[in-house]
């Protein structure tokens, strides 16, 4: 259902009640943060294929959303640490740039972040439009 506007009177409610956008904002990150967590995972397995145990995919998580002067987000990292201590953002910054040693490459970059980013956009889109749709509608009523 689409939100209805009739005359300025229903033009000033509505902002009234869009008093608290962080609402909408936050609301709407919640919803969306799910997907990138999922393509996060799906692109660290590509790209590591059956040297991957999987506990690198299982760590992503997503964080709370916050604002900062750019604007809202969350942030969808890898947490904690393997069998050996190393922790897994370490693990994840290894595969999207690879190592060196001595000036040689050791491991070569394997790119994850753009293709989850890419994967996820059109599905983050889609969730947060309808959270802020659905609360539009809730309040034009």
């Amino acid at each position: 259902m689409k939100a209805t506007i009739n005359g300025f009177e229903d033009v000033d409610r509505l902002f009234e009640e869009l008093d608290q956008p962080q609402y909408f904002a936050t609301k709407a990150l919640e919803t969306a943060a799910p997907y990138l967590v999922e393509e996060s995972k799906k692109a660290v397995q590509r790209v590591t294929s059956s040297k991957a145990t999987g506990n690198l995919a299982r760590s992503f998580v997503a964080t709370k959303p916050k604002k900062n002067a750019y604007g809202n987000f969350v942030v969808v990292k890898p947490v904690g640490v393997d069998s050996k201590g190393h922790s897994y953002a370490a693990r994840a910054a290894y595969l999207e740039y690879g190592t060196t040693l001595n000036g040689r490459q050791k491991n070569e970059p394997a790119p994850w972040r753009q293709a989850a980013v890419n994967a996820a956009e059109a599905k983050c889109t889609a969730a947060m439009e309808k959270v802020i749709s659905d609360e539009v509608d809730r309040i034009a009523r």
